[in-house]
């Protein structure tokens, strides 16, 4: 079993330097096109080692203080989704690239049903 953990950062720290400026289009993309905060992210370490960025959005017009989120490797690729459907049920999708042992991205998402196995 992995060590993992999630650290609260600042903007800054999201992703290494020399990303920063596909990060900030990362970063302001879905507020700007659906309305949402970025209320809060977290780098994600296993075992001392970044394994990507997890973006926590709010939308001001649900009580809820977190509606969508986005996990992110360390290249900015985006790997899993989750939200809140109409009927308030979450749900979460996943690149199908990372199914069956799979390492390719395919940037398609599966969304998983309640009790499907990864």
């Amino acid at each position: 079993m992995h060590n993992c953990c999630f650290r609260r950062l600042e903007r800054q720290d999201l992703f290494p330097r020399q990303k920063v400026l596909r990060a900030r289009k990362l970063l302001d993309s879905v507020g700007a096109a659906h309305g949402l905060v970025l209320a809060t992210f977290y780098r994600v370490i296993s075992e001392g080692r970044i394994l990507g960025a997890l973006l926590v959005y709010d939308d001001p017009k649900t009580k809820r203080p977190e509606d969508y989120f986005e996990f992110y490797d360390r290249e900015t690729n985006l790997l899993a989704i989750g939200w809140f459907d109409r009927f308030g049920i979450q749900r979460i999708a996943i690149d199908r690239g990372l199914f069956d042992g799979g390492s390719s991205l395919q940037g398609l998402f599966v969304t998983l049903s309640d009790g499907d196995a990864l």
